[in-house]
């Protein structure tokens, strides 16, 4: 028997992810947010922002198709070098979710990605497992911009990067 996902919380683990990029972004110049730092695997905060950006998008494209194809992501180089239109992008991926029916997350949907050099296979999933894979995604990949903000001495903002688990289990401790 499956339990009927709290779409609620899904829905706003999405909007707060979100809303935590676009705040960094508004502290970062083009500069800081494009350069690749060899300390960094020659990586950068934007191409890192771009890549949580493209599984957003890749999972609101699949509800449209009915199948999230993460190996067809656009890749849009721009979201890797430009504040405002990683900023813009993340704006719109939030209105589109905010635009969902509710009731879509417990909606089966085929998923495909590449799991090794050859193969894409498919398999079923959930919208809302989707949706929280996107967000899990995004704060590992926050966790490595935190690193790169390091390397540049730009100051943190609070809990950026941090697993919502992790908060919790550190406010737990106390």
């Amino acid at each position: 028997m499956s339990l009927p996902t709290d779409s609620n919380t899904l829905f706003t683990s999405v909007e707060d992810c979100l809303s935590q990029l676009e705040s960094l972004l508004q502290n970062l110049n083009n500069d800081q947010y494009g350069s690749r730092l060899t300390e960094a695997m020659n990586s950068s905060i934007g191409a890192h922002v771009r890549h949580s950006l493209d599984h957003f998008s890749a999972v609101l494209e699949g509800v449209q198709s009915s199948t999230i194809d993460y190996d067809a992501r656009e890749r849009e180089l721009k979201l890797e070098t430009c504040v405002e239109a990683a900023q813009s992008k993340a704006i719109s991926i939030k209105r589109n979710f905010d635009r969902l029916d509710t009731g879509l997350v417990d909606s089966t949907i085929e998923v495909r990605s590449r799991v090794n050099g050859e193969n894409s296979p498919s398999v079923n999933s959930t919208v809302g497992r989707e949706m929280m894979f996107a967000v899990i995604h995004a704060v590992h990949h926050n966790a490595l911009i935190s690193f790169i903000l390091n390397l540049h001495n730009i100051p943190l903002p609070e809990g950026f990067g941090i697993a919502p688990s992790t908060i919790a289990h550190l406010r737990n401790q106390t």
